[in-house]
């Protein structure tokens, strides 16, 4: 099963039947009117994730892997032909043609970059929660992307300072809003704009400065549309 798909088996119980797709960003769950870049999946094949999860009780996660998905927030190498390992207390990592070592033969367990990441996932979503509606993309309304914008606060401080967040403004001056070269801060510009017009500056400004710029400059040309409807209303 699609590793996305299982993780949004067991987060989301119940279908928006108002939406056609859903779909996990970071560390959340979104709805979708319609497929988007990302990968995402209908009600059918979700409602069959469901019932093969009901079907078969999941393993608990192996504690060394839990462990490490705690201990090791980053991967650390350039590829994925490496597994992880715990050893002697430290995150330590051992290339797939040396798997056959000893150590590893005498009882160390290894995982894969996709095992590691999957418990990553799990780990994040017990500390961010999980978002059941669709928010931050072209086809939501303004009050879920300002929600979403609260969400997506919490992920980069958790990502940049652990589960506190601390030392990090996450609300008041987000990084991917005063990063910017010229030393101005994004809502300078945009709060003397209208509503559309200042959300699609906004989306262009921090287009390489967050997640997926071409999702964000989506976002930007939904708003310059609509306002060319309202002013030609």
């Amino acid at each position: 099963m699609n590793q996305d798909l299982r993780w949004l088996a067991k987060k989301v119980t119940h279908w928006n039947g108002s939406h056609g797709y859903l779909g996990k960003r970071d560390h959340g769950a979104y709805w979708m009117h319609v497929p988007m870049q990302r990968e995402c999946f209908t009600q059918s094949e979700w409602q069959a994730a469901r019932d093969e999860l009901e079907q078969k009780k999941e393993p608990e996660m192996h504690a060394d892997l839990k462990w490490l998905a705690e201990h090791e927030p980053q991967w650390a190498m350039d590829d994925d032909n490496y597994k992880i390992t715990k050893y002697n207390g430290k995150a330590s990592y051992v290339h797939y043609v040396n798997l056959d070592h000893k150590e590893l033969r005498a009882g160390r367990q290894s995982f894969s970059r996709s095992q590691w990441q999957a418990a990553r996932d799990e780990l994040l979503a017990t500390q961010v929660g999980v978002v059941e509606n669709f928010m931050g993309s072209p086809f939501s309304t303004p009050d879920e992307d300002e929600e979403w914008e609260k969400i997506e606060g919490r992920m980069d401080a958790i990502g940049q300072n652990g589960p506190t967040g601390e030392h990090y403004d996450a609300v008041n001056h987000p990084k991917h809003y005063t990063d910017h070269a010229s030393g101005v801060e994004c809502i300078q510009v945009t709060e003397q704009m209208g509503f559309c017009l200042g959300n699609a500056i906004k989306y262009i400004w921090r287009a390489d400065l967050k997640h997926d710029a071409v999702e964000d400059l989506q976002k930007a040309v939904w708003y310059i549309e609509r306002e060319i409807q309202r002013r030609r209303a």
